[in-house]
């Protein structure tokens, strides 16, 4: 097998030119609420896909026929099977309507037919294919063409829930560190007091307040505390927030924040 061509420079180059205008016009949003911003980036997205993703759809073509098997008495059918599932997820990259889900299908319909290779010398040709899917999605994230998909995910936030169960008991340094430190051992009470310098019934409201959102609990035996499944799922949460706002926090300093 020969390896795949190069990336096309100037679709490469495409996309590197809207992520920069994609992170420009974020940091517009953030100082001033302008509407016609959304508007403006659908537009944008939806031109700079079609060429990005028209750019990778010749790439597939030049890949399939460099790795498909040259002795295989299949491979025309193949190639024009494998680039017809490509070629599906990839129309709705490039017309900005692309979800996660839709590419996953294409993966999960690429597989139902792996099970049915007559050979398993077939696994290569399906390697090589499931790679150009992947570069299909890496292409549509740095696109942000799933931005539809993170809107409907915001949508769907049960707020008075999130709000009684996640946002106020960890809303406190005490709470949070407490989190923290069990993030890697189990401790006792008076670990927690010496950790957090609270004492008596400080303390025991603090960690009576998140074992009632159900992020930590007591072991009886041992009187000590660990965390649970969700608490530690709202940890994982609350460190990937924090990373995601650290470079935007960065650029922010010193601009107007007013809106």
């Amino acid at each position: 097998m020969t390896s795949p061509p190069e990336e096309c420079t100037y679709g490469q180059e495409i996309r590197d030119e809207l992520q920069a205008i994609r992170r420009e016009l974020r940091h517009l949003a953030e100082v001033r609420d302008c509407s016609y911003l959304d508007d403006l980036m659908t537009g944008l997205r939806r031109e700079y896909g079609q060429v990005a993703i028209g750019a990778h759809l010749e790439n597939v073509q030049a890949g399939l026929e460099q790795r498909l098997d040259q002795g295989c008495a299949g491979r025309e059918r193949c190639a024009e099977v494998f680039y017809q599932i490509i070629r599906e997820s990839a129309l709705k990259v490039g017309d900005g309507t692309v979800t996660p889900d839709a590419i996953a299908g294409q993966k999960t319909r690429l597989q139902a037919l792996r099970e049915k290779a007559p050979s398993a010398a077939c696994g290569p040709c399906f390697d090589a294919t499931l790679l150009f899917l992947e570069k299909q999605a890496e292409i549509a994230e740095g696109l942000g063409l799933k931005d539809g998909q993170d809107r409907a995910e915001i949508a769907g936030i049960p707020v008075e829930e999130t709000v009684r169960d996640l946002l106020e008991p960890t809303a406190s340094v005490p709470r949070l560190m407490v989190l923290k430190a069990l993030a890697e051992r189990s401790l006792s009470f008076s670990d927690l007091s010496r950790l957090t310098g609270l004492l008596g019934g400080n303390l025991l409201f603090h960690l009576s307040r998140l074992e009632e959102a159900g992020l930590i609990v007591q072991r009886r035996t041992r009187g000590e505390y660990h965390l649970t499944g969700t608490g530690y799922l709202s940890l994982q949460g609350i460190a990937r927030i924090c990373a995601a706002l650290a470079p935007a926090k960065k650029h922010s300093i010193g601009q107007d924040r007013k809106v």
